[in-house]
């Protein structure tokens, strides 16, 4: 069945995101330890099984999710300026608990956010994760910098990238921030908010990347 889909263009060829093959799980950057370990604790059975990608994703994800880097990314980017922000620099660590790097980013009064969060918190105060509070609007205003008990969303600053998600649905384009072409191609990373991501592609202004699971 694999190779007609293939003669016929169904699939793109073995590695097609959409087939259960070895070298389709290595292209969204499944680790083999997790295809091992799955194999080992669902141990021979006498009949035929059907297995749920969800439950490697389960394997991998705790095999990874210690040692790989968070990055903002936003899909169906919209606009946003801030008044009056209280610097123009900032580090964010790579990892909320793990010491594998920080990210810099170079910060203008102009943010982008995904349309989902500005049509669900628009008018409240909410936080831009790692930074402040803002009166979120398309003029937005300065709320402080003091951690409260209110949303926060991720951001893109004005310097931005383009970025492709292939998907088994197709493609999601969005916005990510500058850190992640620094990054080598093969390498998975963590959207946030969004999922785990293998680098397929790195260009000058641009990205594209295998979803691998959330």
């Amino acid at each position: 069945k694999i190779k007609e889909g293939i003669k016929n263009h169904q699939f793109s060829g073995w590695d097609d995101i959409n087939l259960g093959t070895i070298r389709s799980l290595r292209r969204r950057g499944f680790l083999p330890e997790a295809i091992t370990k799955l194999i080992i604790e669902i141990g021979p059975k006498s009949s035929d099984m059907t297995i749920s990608v969800d439950n490697l994703a389960a394997y991998n994800r705790k095999l990874i999710d210690k040692i790989t880097k968070r990055f903002f990314f936003v899909i169906n980017p919209i606009k946003i300026t801030v008044d009056k922000i209280p610097f123009k620099k900032i580090e964010i660590p790579c990892h909320p608990t793990n010491n594998i790097g920080k990210r810099k980013f170079k910060l203008t009064n102009t943010f982008y956010i995904s349309k989902d969060d500005y049509d669900k918190y628009k008018d409240s105060k909410i936080r831009l994760k790692e930074l402040f509070n803002i009166r979120l609007r398309k003029k937005s205003k300065y709320m402080g910098k003091d951690i409260e008990a209110i949303p926060r969303i991720q951001w893109v600053p004005e310097d931005h990238i383009n970025v492709n998600v292939l998907t088994t649905g197709g493609y999601i384009n969005g916005f990510g921030e500058k850190n992640i072409i620094k990054e080598k191609v093969g390498r998975v990373i963590q959207f946030e908010r969004f999922g785990f991501v293998r680098i397929e592609k790195v260009k000058k202004d641009s990205v594209n990347v295998i979803f691998s699971h959330r």
